[in-house]
């Protein structure tokens, strides 16, 4: 029976990470049954357990007695196992579902004393901790340090990649770019130079064993290329998402496959100037994907089709299709993921201003309240890489009201502070915003910008940066 219920383990895995995620949820959902466990009811139930999960790791701490491999239970460690499936598998799905497993499977491992599964559920534990940005930034810091420690002492290169992925991730949630395009980049290279290597010592229970639908693999392409998207290697981004796509189709790897058509590198369609395709492999990914839930897929999908409203100049369309999926978007607790909240804030507020000069007054002004509040609770969150967006959309408000100098500064202050967190083409969108309130008209300016981004692979540089920075053009 337990080699049974490890081999459906694997199974559901494998069907998770590989984006299946239906038939993996009802396989995990009949080995979880075997321990008595099961997905939570409700995500706000899942975010109680989770608090009471914390706050006992919290008071426990992270250390443990580690005991060698010949006094661990296949019985023991099976249950960590699971766990780890299903923490792993649905992390970049249904966060809120894969929450609770995280962290108890942290606690469970470190109960048992095995290294090898302590290192892997913290590199889980560690992603869920970071996505909430700012706010968990000691805590993320002290878990990489003692993540780096316990990586030290295990031989097994796919926890080393593991641990590259997490790290590297937490970078990326934290709105380091450089640093988390810089980690997945060494993180492919060690998953690389690990390929063909013979399986880590039987504690590690096969985990060495390198499949080309790993999660890992597939966390190091997606990342990798949406950190550079936003630091605005536009072009290099788009020559890899195609050989990736490409290579992920081909072997039937749903999850990679449809991260990298829907996900931040959807983006690149609209810099190439593909506006009809970046919508069509938006909506022929999202047909094969599950729609049991909103998860993470579903926001980029959003992400995606009100980007390419805006770059069309559908402002109306774009805050349409927001105002109708935002009620769904906060009732799957997804917004506690700060990178996504802050985005889905500012990709509303420019949907607001988009869409001013296309009703009456009475509304417009109703819409420039709301892309003003956006803009405030932004810039309370103090994120570096953040707060130049709220500048952004408190240039396009004063821009809108007529105030052209007060919009002229925000412009400008927003790409000093895209400048300083290497967000180059959102740089070069926050010029050519400012160079429209300038007083000679800022021509020169304005076309100093779209070279820029032209330099970066952008095809039409003043669709693009009006889909980025809406409000300014008079």
């Amino acid at each position: 029976p337990e080699d049974a219920l490890a081999l459906e383990r694997r199974a559901a895995e494998e069907l998770l990470v590989s984006g299946h995620v239906d038939r993996g949820m009802d396989v995990l959902t009949r080995v979880l049954a075997h321990f008595g466990l099961g997905f939570s009811p409700s995500r706000p139930r899942a975010l109680v357990w989770v608090l009471l999960l914390r706050a006992w790791l919290f008071v426990r701490g992270l250390g443990f007695r580690p005991r060698p491999p010949q006094e661990l239970s296949p019985t023991a460690l099976l249950p960590l196992d699971v766990g780890f499936s299903a923490s792993m598998g649905l992390a970049v799905v249904d966060t809120m579902l894969a929450l609770p497993f995280a962290t108890r499977t942290l606690l469970r491992s470190l109960a048992v004393g095995d290294t090898f599964r302590v290192c892997r559920a913290l590199c889980i534990e560690l992603s869920f901790v970071a996505s909430e940005g700012l706010p968990a930034r000691a805590k993320v810091d002290r878990y990489c340090q003692r993540l780096g420690e316990l990586a030290g002492a295990i031989d097994a290169p796919d926890v080393h990649a593991l641990v590259w992925a997490s790290t590297a991730m937490a970078m990326h949630f934290r709105g380091d770019f450089r640093a988390a395009a810089e980690g997945m980049t060494r993180g492919l290279s060690v998953y690389s130079e690990s390929l063909g290597q013979a399986p880590p010592s039987a504690s590690a229970g096969g985990q060495g064993r390198f499949f080309s639908q790993r999660w890992e693999l597939a966390t190091f392409r997606y990342f990798s290329l949406a950190a550079m998207v936003q630091l605005g290697d536009l072009a290099e981004a788009s020559r890899l998402r195609d050989a990736y796509a490409r290579e992920a189709r081909e072997r039937g790897n749903l999850y990679l496959y449809t991260n990298l058509t829907i996900g931040d590198t959807n983006l690149l369609y609209l810099a190439a100037d593909r506006p009809d395709e970046a919508e069509a492999v938006v909506r022929a990914a999202m047909e094969g994907w599950s729609q049991r839930a909103f998860q993470m897929q579903h926001w980029w999908e959003l992400q995606a089709l009100c980007h390419a409203d805006l770059y069309r100049g559908r402002g109306p369309e774009a805050l349409a299709r927001m105002e109708l999926a935002y009620g769904r978007l906060v009732r799957s607790l997804l917004t506690r993921v700060q990178y996504l909240r802050l985005r889905a804030w500012h990709l509303r507020g420019r949907a607001a201003l988009a869409t001013c000069r296309a009703v009456g007054t009475a509304e417009a002004q109703r819409l420039l309240r709301g892309a003003q509040r956006d803009a405030e609770r932004i810039e309370r969150e103090g994120a570096p890489w953040a707060t130049p967006m709220a500048l952004l959309l408190r240039g396009g408000l004063a821009a809108r009201r007529g105030a052209q100098d007060e919009a002229r500064r925000n412009a400008e202050e927003a790409a000093r502070g895209f400048e300083a967190v290497g967000m180059v083409a959102w740089a070069a969108a926050a010029s050519w915003a400012a160079s429209w309130a300038h007083s000679d008209g800022g021509l020169p300016a304005r076309r100093a910008a779209e070279a820029r981004l032209a330099a970066r692979g952008v095809v039409r540089p003043a669709r693009f940066a009006a889909m980025l920075a809406p409000g300014y053009e008079r």
